[in-house]
């Protein structure tokens, strides 16, 4: 599986901005929550990452 879908919609939606920055990053990848403490971009390759483990092409970022 090559290409994993992140979705920051919900995060954009409640903060009124993208993510970024260093902090506790949540994600949700099918019924599971993973949360990464890093800056974004690199929270979000970690749950790319994961995701790919998986076998799943898309993951949500939470707010």
């Amino acid at each position: 599986m090559a290409h994993v879908s992140v979705d920051s919609s919900k995060y954009k939606r409640v903060h009124g901005k993208g993510p970024r920055g260093f902090g506790c990053w949540a994600f949700q990848i099918q019924d599971e929550v993973f949360i990464f403490m890093a800056v974004y971009g690199k929270a979000k390759r970690l749950a790319t990452r994961k995701a790919r483990q998986l076998g799943v092409s898309y993951l949500q970022t939470l707010s």
